[in-house]
This record gives structure tokens, sequence and C-alpha cells, in this order.
């Protein structure tokens, strides 16, 4: 994720030229900056930018991490709101996913300005970062794999998170995006000789540029599943929908505006029963103890 941010500030035009360079590239630095003592400074030294992002586990899912972008100026070089502009166009309600199919979304938090002691004043831009990871139940058929294929089936518009987003995607009407999220999982406790039965909780993101629209796909989504009550898991049985609803007020990146609860099978796995004996081995075992 950070190379992915680190490229889109330096390959924007509109942002690398209000900024200086540095070794003949935008400044744009990660973590830290050279000292203003090295030659390799464009003239002037500044305006620069420094980019910091931490990630903290969550189970909750409110935050998984923040971004501080920090745009430092000189009161002769620049005014900062100009960069702050190009930085918010370029990360803020973007979508990042890296080579192992992890997604996760920059959101603007604040800014704050700052003046520190000589000519550096400036701003930083505080971004929360939402982390959207691989789905699975890890079960034989598994329901999240399974309404990612009816998502392509039946909206072949929307993209999958985890499946086929870009490295790069911003949410646009004509191409909207989905996550199915695991909740929880438990046993029903209808066990039968042959199939092991799960209720399941699961929750729809649906990812839209605004709320009407992403109102309207969770609300197609949910008549279509409660008209048929049921969804084709992968292996062609059916995954019994016992509860579904929108929730238009939910936040569609940590809640998600869609709720199901539904019941599905997974067949039992025969243990391996040990060998039996041969029959000449038990009657000279017999005669033996006689």
């Amino acid at each position: 994720m950070i190379e992915l941010i680190f490229q889109r500030l330096i390959s924007n035009t509109g942002l690398t030229e209000k900024l200086t360079t540095y070794r003949d590239a935008p400044a744009v630095f990660y973590q830290n900056a050279p000292v203003d003592t090295d030659t390799r400074w464009g003239t002037p030294q500044y305006p620069r930018i420094i980019f910091l992002v931490e990630m903290q586990d969550d189970p909750e899912r409110n935050v998984s991490g923040q971004m501080a972008v920090e745009i430092q100026c000189t009161g002769r070089t620049c005014e900062p709101e100009e960069i702050e502009s190009a930085v918010l166009g370029l990360l803020d309600n973007v979508f990042f996913t890296d080579d192992r199919q992890v997604t996760t979304a920059v959101t603007w938090r604040n800014t704050d300005a700052f003046d520190e002691p000589g000519d550096v004043m400036g701003m930083v831009v505080w971004f929360d970062i939402i982390e959207f990871p691989v789905q699975s139940t890890y079960t034989d058929p598994d329901p999240i794999l399974s309404l990612q294929d009816w998502t392509k089936r039946f909206y072949p518009n929307i993209l999958r998170i985890g499946q086929d987003l870009p490295e790069i995607y911003l949410p646009a009407e004509e191409q909207p995006a989905v996550y199915w999220r695991f909740e929880r999982m438990a046993n029903s406790g209808r066990d039968s000789w042959q199939v092991r039965w799960f209720d399941i909780s699961i929750a729809g993101h649906i990812i839209a540029p605004d709320y009407a629209t992403a109102v309207s796909i969770a609300n197609q989504m949910i008549v279509r599943i409660q008209m048929n009550g049921r969804i084709s898991l992968l292996d062609g049985s059916w995954m019994m929908i016992d509860r579904i609803q929108n929730q238009p007020g939910a936040h569609p990146l940590k809640e998600g505006q869609i709720k199901m609860i539904g019941r599905f099978g997974v067949l039992s796995v025969e243990q391996d029963a040990p060998p039996l004996r041969p029959i000449m081995d038990l009657k000279e075992r017999s005669v033996t103890h006689e």
C-alpha cells in the first residue's frame, strides 16, 4: 500500500509541479526527508511532502490505521492550502489493493496547520485507513466465495473487493464495488449423520460515489435474495436465508449496509476406520492363548 500511495503522489503533475525536487525527482518522502544541507536538493528546498502510515489490529473495524501527510513550506515558497487540495484529490476515498489482494481504503479525517520555529510552516493532513482483508469461511462450500460468484453473475458491472479490484480504485457510478464480510459462524445444533449445519452472519459493504447509488444497489440485492430465499453455493447446494435487511444509515466502510443471516450444510468427512484383522490371524491368536 505504501508504495502505491507514493507512486500516486509522485505521478500526478498537478501535485508535483507545486513541489521542489530532490535528486531531480518530486520531493515526496516516506517517514523522513534528507537533511537540508544535502546538495541534491532543488532550489528552493521547499515545498515538500513527508507521509507516514501507522497500522494496528482492529477487530471492531473502526480504524485499521492512520496516515499523516505533512506539507512543509516556507512563507516565500507556497500556499499549503493549494497542495492540501491536490493531496485530498489524490487520496481521499481511494482504495489501494496490493499483490496479495488486500485492499485498504483511505479517507480524510482532518487537517492541522503548524508553524515551526524559523521560516517553515505548513499542514498535516490526517487520513483514516480501513483494511479489507480477503474473506473466507474455510469451509467447502464457502458462502463468501459463493456470494462473490453470485455478484459476478447478476451484477457484472460491480467490482468485488478481494477479487477483481484494480491496484488503485476510485468509486464510480458506472463501476461500484461490493465487499462481502464474514462476521460470525456457529454450529446450528441440527447436525445429521452426513451433514454439519452452520448458521452464518454476513455483512455486505456497497462502495459507491454517493449515498443514493449505494442505497439503490443494496435494495436491489436484498430484494433479489429475499425473493429467492436462498443463495446457490459453488458445490450446487444452497444457503437458506433466515433474515436479510438494509441498513441505510450504516457506514459503508466500517459496518456495511446489508446484514444477512443464513444456514448452510457441509458434508461430514468420514474418519478412516482401522483395517479389519484377517480371520486367520485371529484364529492363530486364539490357539496361542490356549
